[in-house]
């Protein structure tokens, strides 16, 4: 837990955590300086007796305390000050570690599990992190510091009760650390069960049309009352388990207590001490009793604040599992190869994009999702993709967009100087891609397409989307550009929302513009209307579409087809439907399901 707040800190920071550490300790020296001097200040007020001198000793050890109790105030509020600065610089940092983390993460990773846990842990662990620094770190120093400077502070006076300080210190942190492991995992586990439950109530709410059409938006034997069940199951188990815990530590402390008040009678008995006191004095039994009193408070604050701590550390593990990003080889300038023109397969002199065997596997599939694909994609060309269900067309829109990282091969970014390797993130800048299922966020229409461009313009936003045919339906909007399209883009149809991230796309003028069956929502002339002009050939930008309509592969120069994660054929479109025997069938197939043909 540590570990990850200092490497949370940024470099500029880290005097933060030392100045913090310095003022914690010093906090723990001067409190416990008090409290030592409450001993001498005890037997010097009993002593003293009206118009004798011991009132000048008094004088001397209250103004000592006086001291003491100024520099702690202090010493108290600088602290309070440096926790509640490092508290924000932490939730700042903690949620843009994790978004940086993320983006840099493939597409694979995000598996529902890790879904759950990205979003239950942007919500929450920023708050969490700095409530960690500015309520919790505190008491949980003091309670490690604490008894023993008061101990070390007691030694010379009182060196048998200070023995069993020194002592009853580790058991009672030792106590405590068996205390939090042993309802550790019925933490995780509610934890989990909460995670499911959020994640339940969520798409309870965003599927109420599909619910309220099978009848089943009352929630009965639904998904959110199981899940809520096994989040109450497993809150009752951390409840129960957290019951002996709070046993163990308290009874530890009551221990602790009894040991300090038996210690303080032996001293008291002994009467001596080490000759720096008179311990036979009442008023120093009475002290001693204080101070254990006092020496046994800080661990009891800790038992109350024991579940947060555990929570909080929770949190932090989640934290630095989110932000360790396994090390991908970053893009390089060094040229792996020269690149000449004239001769067959080699790269063109003004540039192209270069897959040898690539191939890709799902995580935990058996079959791979593409298949040695080598596939040289020239500037200025124009490709469509085409195959069966599940050949690996998407996959490979999604390799080529930085969104996947190959199992194997090589991807190489070719111009006249030479070929370079093209590492995911710069994959990433090079391409820009639209869905099948098309997402806006909750902004406006021209907020969406700045997020492809920050700098575009209202006039280059207008320009986008009448090449996407869309500039008629957002110019009849109330507020055109400026208005907002609801949650996920709710306020637009299917249809509007697929051509919005066209021309977000667009905006981006990427040298590799993508397109992954983004015409589905659209009827066939607007649709073949958008591939029309999409394909068309652009100088210094490549265009790629994955389409199931073969009959807009004639608008392409180049038509690849596959068929089992692998290329089988790859021409122009007339060509193919000579050359091609899987491209003949789909082309076929096509043309009876659309004249009603069933022979």
């Amino acid at each position: 837990m540590i570990r990850t707040i200092l490497e949370l800190l940024p470099p500029s920071e880290r005097s933060l955590a030392r100045r913090y550490a310095a003022l914690s300790l010093g906090s723990a020296i001067v409190q416990a300086g008090g409290y030592v001097i409450l001993l001498p200040l005890l037997i010097a007020l009993v002593e003293a007796s009206p118009g004798g001198g011991q009132w000048g000793r008094v004088g001397m050890w209250l103004a000592a305390m006086t001291v003491m109790i100024a520099l702690s105030v202090m010493i108290e509020a600088r602290l309070a000050n440096v926790a509640m600065d490092g508290g924000f610089i932490l939730l700042d940092q903690t949620q843009e570690r994790i978004s940086h983390a993320l983006l840099r993460r493939s597409l694979t990773w995000f598996t529902d599990e890790h879904r759950k846990d990205v979003r239950a842990t942007l919500g929450t662990s920023g708050p969490e992190v700095a409530t960690l620094v500015m309520n919790l770190a505190t008491p949980l120093v003091s309670a490690l510091t604490f008894p023993l400077a008061l101990a070390l502070g007691l030694a010379p006076f009182a060196p048998r009760f200070a023995f069993v300080c020194l002592v009853a210190s580790p058991l009672a942190v030792a106590s405590m650390w068996l205390a939090t492991r042993t309802s550790r995992a019925y933490d995780a586990a509610e934890a989990r069960t909460s995670a499911d439950l959020n994640e339940s109530v969520l798409e309870f709410a965003r599927t109420q049309e599909v619910l309220r059409a099978c009848r089943r938006a009352t929630g009965e034997n639904s998904r959110v009352r199981e899940r809520l069940e096994k989040h109450r199951g497993a809150s009752i188990r951390l409840i129960w388990w957290q019951i002996p815990s709070q046993m163990i530590m308290s009874t530890v402390m009551q221990l602790v207590l009894v040991a300090l008040v038996l210690a303080a009678i032996w001293e008291y008995r002994a009467g001596t001490g080490t000759g720096l006191l008179d311990l036979s004095s009442p008023a120093a039994l009475v002290g001693m009793l204080l101070i254990g009193v006092t020496f046994v408070e800080p661990f009891r604050t800790l038992i109350i604040l024991t579940p947060a701590i555990n929570h909080a550390a929770m949190t932090m593990g989640t934290v630095a599992e989110l932000i360790e990003v396994p090390e991908t080889a970053a893009p390089t300038t060094t040229l792996t190869r020269p690149v000449t023109t004239g001769g067959a397969g080699e790269s063109p002199s003004d540039g192209s994009f270069e897959l040898r065997e690539v191939s890709f596997t799902y995580p935990n599939a058996h079959v791979p999702a593409l298949a040695n694909v080598s596939l040289s994609i020239p500037l200025g060309s124009s490709l469509v993709i085409v195959g069966g269900s599940g050949c690996g067309k998407s996959t490979l829109l999604a390799v080529l967009a930085g969104l996947l990282d190959p199992t194997s091969g090589q991807l190489e970014r070719c111009t006249a100087a030479g070929c370079q390797p093209w590492g995911m993130t710069q994959r990433a800048a090079d391409a820009a891609m639209v869905f099948q299922d098309p997402f806006l966020f909750q902004a406006s229409v021209g907020d969406n397409l700045r997020i492809a461009r920050r700098t575009l313009t209202d006039e280059e936003a207008l320009a986008a989307l009448k090449a996407a045919a869309v500039d008629d339906v957002v110019s009849a909007l109330p507020r055109g550009l400026d208005t907002e399209v609801g949650s996920a883009g709710g306020a637009l149809s299917g249809g509007e929302r697929q051509r919005i991230t066209i021309a977000r796309a667009l905006v981006k003028d990427a040298p590799l513009l993508l397109l992954d069956e983004a015409t589905s929502a659209l009827d066939p002339v607007r649709g073949r209307a958008i591939m029309r002009t999409f394909l068309a050939p652009t100088p210094r930008q490549a265009r790629i579409a994955v389409t199931h309509t073969v009959a807009f592969a004639d608008l392409a120069e180049r038509v690849i087809v596959m068929d089992g994660g692998s290329i089988v054929a790859d021409g122009a479109p007339a060509d193919l439907r000579e050359s091609s025997a899987v491209f003949a069938q789909l082309w076929e197939s096509q043309r009876r399901a659309s004249t009603g043909d069933q022979r």
